[in-house]
């Protein structure tokens, strides 16, 4: 007999925390900010999450998955800024408004 066993990465919301630096989300998300990530950091754990959706035979592009993460950033009080927001090319994929800091 023989069997295979593939491994994925933990939960998008484990590295989102960690690069925060943080334990846990908001209490009430949408009304208070407890951490902050960059783009950088979310295209980074976007391609380590789209290697689990190859293993599942989903084709899903990193922009999608990376407009994804920066909405489950919102639901756990976290966010998404852009350290050098003048710099031509700057991702698309953000909300404008509150979500995004110079």
């Amino acid at each position: 007999r023989s069997f295979s066993f593939d491994w994925f990465y933990p939960q998008a919301s484990y590295f989102l925390l960690r690069a925060a630096g943080l334990e846990k989300g908001a209490q009430n998300p949408g009304q208070e900010v407890v951490g902050r990530v960059t783009v950088q950091q979310i295209y980074e754990i976007a391609a380590l999450k789209i290697k689990d959706f190859d293993k599942k035979h989903k084709q899903i592009p990193l922009r999608n998955l990376a407009r994804a993460l920066v909405g489950s950033c919102r639901s756990m009080g976290l966010e998404v800024y852009c350290p050098d927001s003048s710099k031509p090319g700057t991702p698309d994929f953000l909300p404008t408004g509150s979500q995004q800091q110079k």
